[in-house]
């Protein structure tokens, strides 16, 4: 009885957050510096939820995502260009190329653990942010050659505003709303996997391997599922921030530096637990952003990083569990 108040109470709380999510855009629809907030902190968590079903879940250390969202923008946004493609099947496609990619170069090492994973994923991330830096196409037009792609990005071609071509010009609003609906999705599909047969498999992979194998689960196949899975949702992710730039470029958009800071939203919310990340990404963006602007600039910059890691440090030293933990404890001791 007393798990199942506090199973209640944890869901009453992430339905509150679900409704503060989709009421707040509407009270600062004025503030483009506030629409933008969400707006990250919206894609950062979906991110953060691909990478969460990976190490949290199935026991990957993997940096390869940040690859994967790379690629799902460029994907939906090569299509637009060069082709014509609608960016919703640009997007679609994207999320299945990057599950193609993932799995494919993950099948060779899927057997290796911990280090060497990772290694061989970090790996992968700086060759694919060297060739997309490196790689660029020429169209030949009547007057002169014109160059896309390579280190100064593409542009994605502007369109009327409406919600078949993903564009809106006026306002942000609708990027917040279709951000937090794609996080909402991610949140449902995980919810649903991970209280599923496979969901079980994953949490059996992280805990044993071999002891999974020996009840006869096929561990090299659900890891590739799992690593599928979390590449479909990144590469989305990384179409919705493509149409929201306008604009992509593989220095920032592919850094691993925004792969690490994924990794750590994930680690700060909850490692390896559904509200985990989106609790990770709901302090974490903000609060970066405003130390940023209350004691960064030119000459403090680096002391708003430091006070960032410092906070963020304490955090995960007295709560190994993370924000999650925190949720836990309150909810348990209010039941008692």
């Amino acid at each position: 009885m007393e798990n199942i108040l506090i199973k209640l109470k944890q869901n009453l709380i992430i339905i509150v957050l679900i409704a503060i999510a989709f009421i707040f855009p509407l009270l600062v629809k004025n503030s483009p510096f506030f629409l933008d907030l969400l707006f990250r902190t919206a894609i950062y968590a979906v991110l953060a939820m691909a990478w969460n079903l990976n190490a949290g879940y199935t026991g990957l250390i993997t940096f390869n995502h940040i690859a994967l969202f790379g690629i799902g923008a460029y994907v939906s946004t090569l299509l637009q260009v060069l082709y014509g493609i609608n960016v919703w099947i640009g997007m679609f496609l994207g999320g299945l190329l990057a599950a193609v990619i993932a799995v494919s170069f993950t099948y060779p090492a899927v057997r290796l653990k911990g280090l060497f994973l990772a290694l061989a994923t970090i790996a992968f991330s700086v060759v694919i942010q060297v060739l997309f830096i490196n790689w660029r196409i020429i169209i030949v037009t009547d007057t002169y050659p014109r160059y896309i792609g390579g280190a100064v990005g593409v542009f994605i071609p502007l369109k009327p505003e409406s919600l078949i071509d993903l564009q809106w010009h006026t306002t942000k609003l609708p990027y917040c709303y279709l951000a937090l609906i794609l996080l909402l999705l991610e949140y449902l599909f995980m919810y649903k996997l991970m209280h599923s047969r496979i969901g079980y498999y994953f949490l059996a992979i992280k805990d044993d391997e071999v002891a999974a194998e020996h009840t006869g689960i096929n561990t090299v196949k659900y890891k590739l599922l799992s690593i599928g899975i979390a590449a479909f949702f990144s590469a989305i992710a990384g179409s919705f921030y493509a149409q929201y730039l306008l604009f992509i470029e593989p220095v920032s958009l592919m850094s691993l530096t925004f792969m690490f800071t994924i990794s750590l939203i994930a680690l700060v919310g909850g490692l390896g637990t559904l509200i985990g990340p989106l609790l990770g990404s709901i302090l974490y963006v903000p609060l970066s952003t405003f130390l940023r602007i209350s004691i960064g600039g030119t000459r403090y910059a680096s002391l708003a990083l430091v006070t960032l890691a410092i906070i963020l440090i304490v955090i995960i030293i007295v709560f190994p569990e993370g924000l999650y933990g925190i949720l836990r404890r309150l909810t348990e001791k209010k039941s008692k």
